[in-house]
């Protein structure tokens, strides 16, 4: 892989992957551009990586904003991770459709006019549902929510113009991402950070299987996904091939910690559609890229919970 004096072009650049993947591009010498709907100074999270990038500032991604970018900006690889309703569940359809579809659309339907060498556009797991584990690229999409549903349309867009018109399209999946800058919201954050508070942690009975996978070993598979010949119109999974319960997971944040705090297992409800088990498989991406995960779920769980505590005493979450 050699990025360097590569142009590239980033979306979601402020939200957690998009981070990391930003830095890890600035690192490999990466002339990166990126759009984002927030103010500059949301680019914290980057470090002092956050003075090598162009940053266009766009609250609406309409289709002419985004051909003056491309125009400008003259990218080579586009990483396309912006989305709207990853963390919670009370997404809009007309939102999620806006932008989860619509800003796919406007920036896929100008590539035409441009010469780039790869579209790397970011799905999500839970595009395939309750499909059996372990999942396989090839299993059909059956979303069970206003987000996933509205992903997999965008993915079946990349699927479309990469193999009508045989435009270099790969779509990555990654499957439980966590680790440092992840939002608050999310459930390995808020575990590090009610034991912080040194308070209970009241969540469902926690019997769901999820395929964790850490931020460092996903940012590694979108760049190999990028530069790799034969990722060109593929789907391919980023995942570890192993299942935690969420049960599991929670305890072992708490076992790193100390035990500073009681989980209250079975004090909220199961979501509507929930899915038990999301395991992926990853030989196409071991195949592919030669890529696996390199990030074990203890030492990244170790990794993780000294970020937010470091940060938790410098004030960052008062």
């Amino acid at each position: 892989m050699n990025l360097q004096g590569k142009r590239v072009l980033i979306t979601g650049i402020t939200g957690f992957i998009g981070s990391h993947l930003a830095e890890r591009l600035v690192a490999e010498g990466a002339k990166v551009s990126a759009i984002g709907r927030g103010p500059v100074n949301e680019l914290w999270k980057l470090n002092e990586a956050r003075y090598e990038i162009d940053y266009y500032q766009k609250r609406h991604w309409d289709r002419q904003s985004l051909r003056r970018i491309l125009r400008s900006a003259r990218p080579e690889i586009i990483y396309h991770l912006a989305a709207t309703g990853v963390i919670g569940s009370r997404l809009e359809v007309g939102e999620a459709v806006e932008f989860n579809v619509g800003a796919t659309l406007a920036l896929l339907q100008p590539l035409s006019q441009y010469e780039y060498e790869r579209f790397v556009y970011v799905g999500t797991c839970y595009e395939y549902g309750h499909a059996p584990p372990p999942i396989r690229e090839d299993a059909p999409l059956d979303p069970t929510n206003v987000y996933a549903a509205s992903k997999a349309a965008a993915t079946l867009f990349c699927q479309m113009y990469s193999r009508s018109h045989g435009w270099p399209v790969t779509i990555v999946r990654p499957f439980a991402v966590y680790g440092p800058r992840q939002n608050e919201k999310a459930l390995i954050p808020q575990v590090i950070l009610h034991a912080l508070c040194g308070q209970d942690f009241e969540m469902t009975a926690g019997q769901q299987g999820r395929d964790w996978v850490y931020v460092d070993d996903v940012v590694e598979g979108i760049v190999r996904a990028s530069c790799t010949d034969e990722a060109a119109g593929q789907t391919i999974n980023l995942c570890t091939g192993e299942e935690h319960t969420v049960r599991e997971v929670v305890g072992k944040v708490l076992d790193l910690m100390g035990n500073p705090g009681w989980v209250v297992a079975g004090a909220r409800p199961y979501r509507p559609g929930e899915i038990w088990h999301l395991v992926g498989d990853n030989s196409r991406a071991k195949e592919l890229l030669g890529w696996q995960p390199q990030v074990g779920l203890e030492e990244g769980l170790r990794r993780t919970i000294e970020w937010y505590t470091a940060e938790f005493q410098a004030g960052g979450f008062a």
